[in-house]
């Protein structure tokens, strides 16, 4: 398994991409100052990185409310629970400070490449390839959905879905979105 945190080179292989997206942020927005909004956010990143960090994911983008992560292949199995725990610290978090704001969540497996890239001054690990546009396309379905329980739900790909044991697909249920399959956890 690679380590995610220091690439000597560009690489491809299977692995997992996970979206995260803070619904409902506005309600943030207007009840802090700018300096209160950063602290809730980075608070927010922080978790999830913290949470992710012990199946060795790695937090590779952040932008404004929403977290990028990606994971190794092999830690398939463990993420549907991984995944729910932090869907449900963020949403436990938000919901005891009186805000009704939920974390969506949506899950990929597919090909990846990944590799350091950026400007001159500072270049990140990123992913690019089948696994980041596929995800793309899910987030946009989900979006344009008018299935209220996928708005701060935590929805799977069908491949993610497939991919797993048999007993962690059970904790799934198969919903339509726009035509195409997708799992929600349950």
């Amino acid at each position: 398994m690679p380590d995610f945190k220091s690439i000597a080179a560009p690489f491809s292989q299977r692995v997992i991409l996970v979206y995260f997206d803070l619904r409902k942020f506005s309600y943030i927005e207007k009840n802090f100052d700018c300096t209160g909004i950063y602290q809730e956010l980075n608070r927010m990143h922080e978790t999830i990185c913290d949470l992710v960090a012990v199946e060795d994911g790695f937090c590779i983008r952040f932008i404004g409310d929403n977290t990028m992560v990606l994971f190794d292949s092999s830690r398939l199995e463990k993420l549907p629970d991984l995944l729910h725990k932090i869907k449900s610290s963020v949403d436990g978090y938000f919901r005891d400070k009186g805000f009704p704001c939920g974390l969506h969540v949506l899950a990929h497996i597919g090909n990846g490449n990944i590799g350091m890239l950026g400007g001159r001054e500072k270049k990140s690990i990123d992913v690019s390839g089948d696994v980041l546009n596929l995800i793309g396309y899910c987030i946009f379905l989900v979006d344009s959905s008018d299935n209220k329980e996928l708005f701060n739900g935590f929805v799977v790909s069908a491949d993610f879905h497939q991919a797993l044991p048999a007993p962690e697909r059970e904790k799934f249920r198969e919903i339509e979105v726009q035509s195409k399959k997708m799992y929600l956890f349950t």
